[in-house]
C-alpha cells in the first residue's frame, strides 16, 4: 500500500470520528402515563412532568405542583373547589358522594347557592357550611326564610308552619313534627336519631349519647349505630365496638362482654373496645382473642409456643386445656406448669414416669 492510500484512508477515518463526536447523543425520553405504586404521572412528548391543570386526550386532570402526582377526590386549587374521580378525571355536572349530591359546573367549579334546572329549582349549601355544595332536603333556612326541598333536592316553596320533618339551618338538622320542633329519640325512615334536648332539638352526628345508663354512638350521618363499628377512640387509636342490633339490647346500646355474632366469640371490654391479640382470663379458664377478635379454638401458636383451645361448648368452649390431650388419634401433653404450652422435642417426667415427645409435640411414648 503507497502512502497515497493510506493518507486517504487516514483522513476518512478522522472525518468519521468527527461527524461522530459532532453528532448529538440520542437518550430515552419518558412519554405518556407512568405509575409508581398508588401514584400516577403524566410525562409529556418532550419529557417535561405535567403539573397543574391539564387536558390530556380531551379529559382535564390536576397534577400537583411539587410531586406531580394526578390528584383524586376533592381539590380546592387556590380560587374554587373542584371533585376529581378516583381515575383523576374531572367531574362536571351531578354527583353523588357518601349520600350527597352536588353540582361541578362544565369547567369543574363547585356550585353552591340557588341552581336551576328547567323548571326544577335546586339549593346548594353556601361555601360557609359543613358540606359546600351538598344539595339541601328537607327544611333549610335561607337568609331567614324558611324553605321546603323534597328528598330528591326540588324547591317546593316555602314551608309551612305545621310542617312535618327535617330542617337544616345554622349548619345543624332539626326535626318538626306538626311544626312544633322535636327532642330526644326520633324514629324516622327506619333509623333511630337523637335530638339534643340540651341543644334546642339539634341533631347529634359523629357523637356518643349516653341515656338511661347506656351508651350508643350516633353516626355522620345521625343514624344511630347497630352491629360492628369501627371509631377514633380518645388515644388516637381506632377500636372495634359492637352496638346491639335488636330491641332487647337495648338496640344500638354498646355491648360490653361475651359476645355471639355469626357463629364466632368475640370479648368486648368495659369501655367497650374489642379485645384482639390477646388472652381473656376468667374464673371459667383463659381464652384468647385473636387479631381479628374472634376467640381461638383449637391450635394456636402464641410467642413460640402452641396451645390448645377447647373446640367444645361443654369446657368451656375456646378455654386453653391443660395435661393429656387426645387429637385425633394422636397424644399431646400440655404442660399444667408452663400455663398449658404444648411439651415438644424432650422427655419429661409426668406421674413419676418418664415420657418422650417427638418435635411436633407428639407422644412417642413412655421412656421408663
Amino acid at each position: 500500500m503507497n502512502s497515497r492510500v493510506k493518507r486517504i484512508i487516514s483522513i476518512t477515518i478522522i472525518v468519521v470520528l468527527m461527524i461522530a463526536l459532532a453528532s448529538p447523543v440520542v437518550s430515552a425520553v419518558t412519554r405518556g402515563w407512568v405509575q409508581q405504586g398508588d401514584n400516577y404521572y403524566y410525562f409529556h412528548h418532550n419529557g417535561v412532568m405535567a403539573r397543574g391543570w391539564q387536558n390530556i386526550g380531551g379529559t382535564t386532570y390536576f397534577f400537583d405542583w411539587d410531586t406531580g402526582a394526578m390528584q383524586r377526590g376533592w381539590l380546592f386549587d387556590g380560587t374554587a373547589r373542584y371533585y376529581l374521580h378516583q381515575n383523576g378525571v374531572m367531574a362536571t355536572g351531578w354527583v353523588n358522594l357518601e349520600s350527597k349530591w352536588y353540582f361541578l359546573r362544565p369547567d369543574g367549579r363547585l356550585l353552591t347557592g340557588w341552581h336551576a334546572e328547567g323548571n326544577a329549582v335546586y339549593y346548594l349549601n353556601p361555601g360557609s357550611s359543613p358540606n359546600p355544595g351538598a344539595m339541601a332536603t328537607g327544611i333549610v333556612t335561607i337568609n331567614g326564610v324558611r324553605n321546603e326541598f323534597g328528598q330528591n333536592g326540588i324547591w317546593h316553596g316555602e314551608a309551612a308552619p305545621s310542617w312535618t320533618g327535617w330542617e337544616f339551618t345554622g349548619g345543624l338538622w332539626y326535626f318538626y313534627r306538626q311544626g312544633v320542633k322535636q327532642t330526644g329519640w326520633l324514629l324516622d325512615g327506619g333509623a333511630w336519631y337523637y335530638l339534643d334536648k340540651d341543644n334546642n332539638g339539634a341533631m347529634i352526628a359523629s357523637d356518643w349519647v349516653t341515656d338511661g345508663g347506656k351508651q350508643y354512638y350516633l353516626t355522620e350521618s345521625g343514624a344511630m349505630a347497630t352491629g360492628w363499628l369501627r371509631l377514633e377512640a380518645s388515644d388516637g387509636v381506632k377500636y372495634w365496638f359492637y352496638f346491639s342490633p335488636t330491641a332487647g339490647g337495648p338496640q344500638g346500646s354498646m355491648q360490653t362482654g361475651w359476645i355471639l355474632d355469626g357463629g364466632t366469640w368475640y370479648f368486648l371490654q368495659p369501655n367497650g373496645r374489642m379485645k384482639a391479640s390477646d388472652w381473656q382470663h376468667e374464673a371459667s379458664g383463659s381464652y384468647y382473642l385473636q387479631s381479628d377478635g374472634a376467640m381461638v379454638i383449637r391450635w394456636l401458636q402464641i410467642g413460640g409456643y402452641w396451645y390448645y383451645f377447647s373446640p367444645t361448648p361443654g369446657d368451656p368452649q375456646g378455654s386453653r386445656q391443660t395435661g393429656w390431650l387426645r387429637d385425633g388419634t394422636t397424644w399431646y401433653y400440655l404442660n399444667p406448669l408452663n400455663s398449658g404450652r404444648m411439651v415438644a422435642d424432650t422427655e419429661m417426667w409426668i406421674a413419676g414416669e418418664l415420657h418422650a415427645f417427638r418435635a411436633d409435640g407428639s407422644w412417642s411414648g413412655q421412656v421408663r
